[in-house]
């Protein structure tokens, strides 16, 4: 389900955003029926409602999945939600959503200046600004506020976005105000690749640094 899910961002590239698919994957381990062709059972319902709690482009596990993996890194990489209702079963449910994405090459999250850490949605285009609603909907999926209020004004409503492709993050400025990446100044609607460890400064007014998880220091105080 990894490799499907990469597969379909690289296939992603070539598409208009109109034609470009996302899926919800669900995976369970469990007892099933099948006569070769068809397989059902209650597994498989408990499957595809596990499958319907997910967003556009996660991949979640049930508690007897995640019992089931066998590769660290994706156990290191499954990060426990809490408990769900799911339509047709008696009690909540804790599931675990795993980030397919190569941590080398996409950044997990974003970081501001007072140390607070958000989680990038798994979504094709993350947007980044001052705005948090618009007629009721949300603006913004990383909102911007700056502790010295005098500097907001530095922040657009709508600063910048990130595209994702099979190589990496694309970060395009969508503001007449300025973005700096490393140092380096980003023309509006200039795109320029952002790995894990960049710093992008909005407006002069604040710097962020987007980072993944550290699995290696996680991977030497399991017991082997």
């Amino acid at each position: 389900m990894v490799g499907l899910q990469r597969s379909i961002v690289r296939d992603n590239d070539s598409r208009a955003a109109e034609h470009r698919l996302n899926l919800r994957i669900g995976i369970h381990v469990g007892p099933v029926l099948t006569d070769g062709v068809l397989v059902s059972g209650d597994a498989v319902n408990f499957c595809s409602r596990v499958a319907g709690s997910a967003g556009s482009g996660e991949l979640r596990l049930s508690l007897a999945a995640y019992s089931e993996l066998t590769e660290l890194e994706l156990r290191l990489r499954s990060r426990r939600q809490r408990a769900v209702e799911l339509k047709g079963v008696a009690s909540p449910q804790e599931l675990f959503t795993l980030d397919w994405l190569d941590a080398n090459t996409f950044p997990s999250k974003v970081r501001f200046e007072d140390g607070t850490e958000q989680r990038l949605p798994p979504l094709d285009v993350i947007r980044f600004g001052r705005l948090r609603e618009q007629d009721g909907a949300t603006a913004n999926d990383v909102v911007i506020t700056v502790s010295d209020h005098t500097l907001q004004s530095r922040i657009s409503r709508w600063h910048f976005e990130l595209h994702r492709r099979a190589d990496g993050f694309m970060l395009r400025s969508v503001s007449t105000s300025t973005t700096e990446i490393d140092g380096r100044a980003v023309a509006r609607g200039e795109e320029v690749v952002v790995r894990p460890g960049a710093k992008v400064k909005l407006g002069g007014a604040i710097t962020l640094e987007f980072a993944s998880e550290d699995f290696s220091q996680e991977m030497t105080l399991l017991p082997t």
